[in-house]
């Protein structure tokens, strides 16, 4: 329940090591709980950049914060430099929801 602690603490992981793949993804999401919808300024790969942008995305969409979540699922896929499956279903699912 202490997002922003839990953020202090992931940012301190990956300060010690940077390449924490869950740590990163559990900063996002503590940011996201917060509704701090930008990623934050870590080392990241395209590949991970496109992951972290879509739990960024499921935890809009599960706040309520529905077009920011379409957004960050279009970047999502637009960003991952081969097609990213699991972003482009959410993405359609969601503007089927949605448009219904």
């Amino acid at each position: 329940g202490d997002a922003p602690g839990a953020e202090r603490l992931f940012a301190d992981a990956i300060r010690n090591d940077p390449d924490l793949f869950t740590a990163k993804n559990n900063l996002v999401l503590a940011r996201g709980a917060q509704r701090q919808y930008d990623l934050p300024v870590v080392k990241m790969t395209q590949v991970e950049r496109a992951q972290l942008m879509y739990t960024m995305a499921l935890t809009a969409v599960k706040q309520g914060d529905v077009a920011t979540g379409r957004g960050l699922l279009r970047d999502a896929i637009e960003t991952h430099p081969q097609h990213f499956e699991a972003a482009a279903r959410s993405l359609e699912t969601l503007e089927d929801t949605v448009g219904n």
